[in-house]
Parts: C-alpha cells; structure tokens; sequence
C-alpha cells in the first residue's frame, strides 16, 4: 500500500490582457508536480464562472455542481456517472465545520473537515471510508471538495 501522497495540487493566476482574471487548480495524480493529470477547474475571481476538465471532458461547473434547495451549503455533484452529495453544514461535537458526502443510507463515505481560518495551523482532514475508493469515487470526492472549498471561500 502506497503511503505517499495520492494528489499534488498547484493552482495559478491567470492574467490575460483580454480575459477577466481567473485561478485555475491543477490536480495530478502522486505527490509529484508532473503525475499523471487527473483534473483541473477555474473560477473567475468573483466565482461567477467556472469550467473543469476531467477524464477529457470539459464542462461548466454549473452543469455538474448545484445548489440542493437552493441552499449555499447543500451541494450535488453529477459528472461522469458519478452522483453524490454534499452537506457543508454539519458541525462536530466541538462546534467546528465538517462537510460530509452520505451514501444511499445516509453514512458518510467521506467527511471533510476545512482548516479553522488562515491564521490556524491546523490542517484541512480529508476522510473517506474504503467504499469512497470504489472505481474512481475518490477522485470525485477530492476535486468536488477543492471546487467546493474554493467557492465557499
């Protein structure tokens, strides 16, 4: 079993003379900046656009991350067969955020907590049961949570 990093994020700023500014994120397979390239997604700044690449499709974020009833904390996620759901409005015992994505019974496959603010240590946790690695689940659950992650910033 592989306990290296499974992902290497990088993200840039793209300045373009004749284009809004916008942040595009990098994912890649492996700890390395050059793995194998497993997505990538852009906002505008203002987060009123954004396109992600993924298994050589391109498409909208709004085609396949939406509101759930019209909640800014409720979100589904529908791209490449894969369907799943986010709750980012959970807390822990402690009061802290956690986001989770529950199964058809409601147990969570994945749970995320996000780092307190920028002026915490404390690292972002990332859990997934073994059913999130099924197929390429895994994959979706971390770069729904970076594009979730970067909206709700």
């Amino acid at each position: 079993r592989n306990k290296g990093p499974l992902y290497h994020v990088s993200v840039s700023l793209n300045v373009h003379p004749l284009q809004p500014p916008c942040y595009t994120t990098y994912i890649r397979r492996g700890g390395i900046e050059l793995g194998e390239a497993i997505a990538q997604f852009k906002f505008s700044l203002d987060h009123r656009w954004g396109s992600l690449t993924m298994g050589g499709e391109t498409t909208e974020i709004s085609r396949i991350m939406s509101n759930v009833d019209s909640s800014t904390r409720h979100f589904k996620w529908d791209f490449n067969n894969v369907t799943m759901g986010w709750d980012c409005d959970a807390t822990r015992a402690d009061n802290s955020p956690v986001w989770i994505v529950p199964d058809t019974e409601m147990t969570p496959i994945a749970s995320y907590i996000p780092p307190p603010d920028m002026w915490n240590p404390q690292p972002a946790v990332l859990t997934v049961s073994p059913d999130g690695h099924k197929d390429n689940l895994l994959d979706h659950i971390f770069v729904s949570a970076l594009i979730i992650n970067r909206k709700l910033s």
